[in-house]
């Protein structure tokens, strides 16, 4: 199974309560993420885009059940801390560890290399040191 991370390129989401939400100045809401916001009870919420409202009144309770498409044998095969990602191949989520969402990302990303008298270094990964 395999990732496309393209850096830069995503929507960052933030789930806080209208009682923060209300203290944020309009400036400091960014336009490329996605912020839930809460009610006082926290039974629903809105969905904002930078500090568009994008959708309001959605329930913020929902069950695996609700979700479409899982490939999840009755969520038998999901354990604590896995994350449902989108297999694009089979157009299902799928249960994945955050392991391997990690590793998929920073396999694409190269190992740093450090800057010599007469060449800049590159940013990147950080190598293993070796020792000695």
């Amino acid at each position: 199974m395999s990732y496309v991370y393209n850096h830069g390129d995503y929507v960052k989401f933030v789930r806080t309560t209208s009682a923060v939400w209300e203290n944020v100045p309009a400036s400091e809401k960014n336009s490329d993420t996605l912020y839930f916001v809460l009610n006082a009870a926290k039974t629903s919420g809105d969905l904002y885009l930078g500090a568009t409202l994008i959708s309001g009144g959605i329930q913020s309770s929902f069950s695996l059940s609700d979700l479409n498409d899982v490939l999840a044998y009755n969520a038998v095969n999901l354990t604590d801390g896995d994350l449902l990602t989108w297999n694009a191949t089979n157009n299902q989520w799928e249960p994945t560890t955050l392991f391997d969402v990690l590793s998929d990302i920073t396999s694409s990303i190269e190992v740093m290399t450090g800057a010599t008298s007469t060449t800049d270094g590159k940013k990147g990964l950080v190598p293993v040191p070796a020792r000695g």
